[in-house]
């Protein structure tokens, strides 16, 4: 109900001016932010008059129906509402209207989990992170089952065969300089695809159980492989904008795939054959080689679109 004293019409005397929320004179011509006479002639004052002056929205709220009372106005239209409402999908929607604002307009604002928001509409991001999580499983059960491999092999003793994890490592650091200078002429997803290439077929000349051959494939793996992990998270990341640190953080959770080289134990001990177990590292590059290809196919795709 109306407060005590209130008039007609806003400038009909009202007394209860001072105190009133909703009084046009204020809105439309005193106040800050939204006031004629403060310099404003955007919205609100534009609903009133099409150029907005002292004298035009003055001659609007005295003979208008914005300089009405809106206690005794007959358009029901609500100050402040919120709605709550669910979708069929389980999704949720707040919708707020307020009276009470300097600036007009709708305006919508979409909330959520990032995490929620990288697993449902960006999969290249999702198959990246599966990709690091295989390239761990693979890169850490090797390092792990080198030795006993090599030894168990007859090839070596266990001192020459750290002294050959170490050359091996060595290969490594030096296929992560070597690749990185290459990248600065070959793209990162076509580059991640010939090293996945690599490390496939030697880990599989590894499992063909071909002796020297074998060994020498796989210290030379340690040269494909040791680009994947930067070159995987810097290609996952891709287009994420203001995703990417979430993102990044999922991504550096990969490493726990290490723990995958218990694997490589139980197949040994399960089935006697040293050279099975370089299944799992082989699937573990083979995912990865699965993802270069198809972000190698996508980006063809993409040049051929334009």
């Amino acid at each position: 109900c109306a407060p005590e004293g209130a008039a007609k019409r806003c400038t009909a005397g009202c007394k209860a001016k001072a105190s009133c929320p909703y009084d046009a004179e204020k809105i439309y011509l005193t106040n800050e932010e939204t006031g004629v006479l403060h310099g404003h002639t955007d919205w609100p004052c534009n609903i009133l008059a099409l150029h907005p002056t002292e004298e035009t929205i003055r001659e609007a709220i005295e003979k208008g129906p914005y300089g009405r009372c809106v206690y005794a106005c007959d358009n029901d239209v609500v100050d402040n509402q919120i709605v709550n409402m669910e979708f069929e999908n389980g999704t949720h929607c707040q919708l707020m209207m307020t009276a009470f604002t300097a600036h007009g307009g709708r305006s919508i604002r979409i909330l959520g989990t990032r995490i929620k928001k990288l697993f449902k509409h960006h999969p290249m991001f999702v198959f990246g992170l599966f990709a690091l999580l295989a390239y761990e499983v693979a890169e850490i059960s090797i390092n792990s089952y080198f030795i006993n491999y090599v030894t168990g092999k007859g090839w070596m003793s266990d001192n020459l065969a750290s002294i050959v994890l170490t050359i091996a490592l060595a290969f490594f650091m030096v296929g992560r300089f070597l690749g990185s200078w290459i990248m600065r002429r070959v793209k990162a997803e076509h580059m991640l695809f010939g090293c996945a290439v690599g490390s496939v077929l030697c880990i599989g000349l590894v499992l063909l159980n071909l002796g020297p051959v074998s060994m020498v494939a796989l210290v030379c793996n340690y040269l494909f492989e040791a680009i994947m992990f930067p070159t995987i998270f810097s290609l996952a990341l891709r287009g994420l904008g203001n995703l990417t640190k979430s993102a990044s953080s999922l991504l550096m959770m990969t490493p726990i795939g290490g723990c995958g080289f218990l694997l490589m134990g139980v197949v040994a001990d399960a089935t006697g054959m040293q050279s099975l177990p370089f299944l799992i590292p082989f699937l573990g590059y083979f995912v990865v080689l699965l993802f270069a290809s198809e972000l190698t196919r996508k980006k063809n795709a993409t040049v051929l679109t334009l």
